[in-house]
């Protein structure tokens, strides 16, 4: 069922079947490299070897709070990259361009 916005809104109704699919494809195309890139970025910056990407979050997440501000840029620049690909799952579903991100050293400077 759908709520908020979307309910009762025929076009996006209409639009969920073909959103539904192109996601799926995407996630097909690229679900496995964004994983992969993640995990590779994480296991770089904490010298770890997560199993998957649950593992890589725990780790993570546990750098994060035990590490100093010598790291930020890294962590930065590791959900940076995250971002990205999780933008390349919902690519082309929607009717206007996602558009792209400012660059990260813009961000950080």
């Amino acid at each position: 069922m759908l709520r908020g916005r979307a309910e009762g809104n025929p076009s996006y109704e209409n639009k969920l079947p073909a959103n539904t699919a192109a996601f799926s494809a995407n996630l097909d195309l690229y679900g496995s490299w964004a994983e992969e890139k993640y995990i590779a970025d994480v296991a770089s910056l904490t010298q770890t070897t997560p199993a998957d990407w649950l593992e890589a979050d725990t780790i993570l997440e546990n750098f994060i709070t035990s590490s100093g501000n010598e790291h930020v840029r890294a962590i930065c620049q590791i959900l940076y990259s995250w971002l990205q690909r999780q933008m390349k799952l919902i690519e082309g579903l929607y009717a206007f361009p996602i558009g792209g991100m400012v660059p990260l050293d813009e961000i950080l400077d």
